[in-house]
């Protein structure tokens, strides 16, 4: 009997190693960082492609993902996207290109950092970045100023807000309050279409998916062949794959 759970357990993790996640993210710096130990925290390997670049437009994005084989997520701001006529036929090319191909799209509007801001408070009137990076600034410099290096409690006092390691410093108990606060936001808009709606973040949706497909990874009754489509089967219908339209 021992050996057998042995047996089970060296098996579940093998087949944990061959799950990769492909990402790309506009962000090379702590955005990046946050969201990569973050699929490590559930057991998958993150593929990033985008290590060292700076995207700026979605097309570009999903591009980076495109020949993976991996299951492909891209993580998008908003910012001014939709400012003129060329960048939102970049966007429709993007969203097009990324729903012919399996490709999820993880929207922030204004921007990723509206996460992070969510695990301290609430955040439901239109706010740009620079507004999201003064209240951050804030929060860890009041709240979070015993677990900062030093090197980075020095670039906020300079109003550098980059290149935090935001998965470091961001407990459970605050990634919970994220977590309901993101739900909340998204329940209020109706229809969705995180493209026209500020503030919003679909990043709450990519953690609910995370959670899904480990806990079929981690189900043992079930064989490699099985977990892999049951994996595939649940990230198909993650939103926004399939189901709701996004517009611009």
């Amino acid at each position: 009997m021992a050996k057998s759970k042995r047996t089970r357990k060296s098996r579940t993790k093998s087949i944990k190693k061959e799950i990769s996640i492909s990402i790309a993210c506009e962000d090379s710096a702590g955005g990046l960082k946050y969201i990569t130990e973050l699929i490590k925290s559930y057991g998958f390997i993150p593929k990033n492609t985008c290590l060292n670049k700076n995207f700026t437009d979605l097309k570009g994005l999903v591009e980076q993902v495109l020949n993976e084989k991996n299951l492909k997520i891209v993580f998008v701001d908003v910012d001014d996207k939709l400012k003129s006529q060329g960048n939102k036929n970049n966007v429709n090319s993007g969203i097009q290109k990324a729903r012919n191909n399996n490709i999820c799209i993880i929207v922030s509007n204004e921007c990723l950092e509206l996460w992070f801001l969510l695990h301290f408070e609430e955040q439901t009137t239109f706010i740009n970045r620079y507004e999201i990076f003064k209240k951050l600034k804030k929060h860890l410099l009041n709240h979070k100023k015993n677990v900062l290096p030093k090197n980075t409690i020095h670039n906020l006092e300079q109003n550098k807000i980059k290149n935090i390691d935001w998965f470091m410093i961001l407990d459970n108990n605050e990634k919970e309050l994220a977590i309901k606060r993101c739900k909340k936001l998204i329940k209020s808009k109706s229809p969705l279409n995180p493209w026209k709606e500020n503030p919003i973040t679909l990043m709450c949706c990519f953690i609910d998916f995370l959670e899904k497909i480990s806990a079929i990874n981690n189900n043992i009754k079930l064989t490699q062949k099985e977990k892999k489509n049951k994996i595939l089967e649940t990230f198909q219908k993650c939103y926004p794959i399939t189901g709701m339209e996004i517009n611009v």
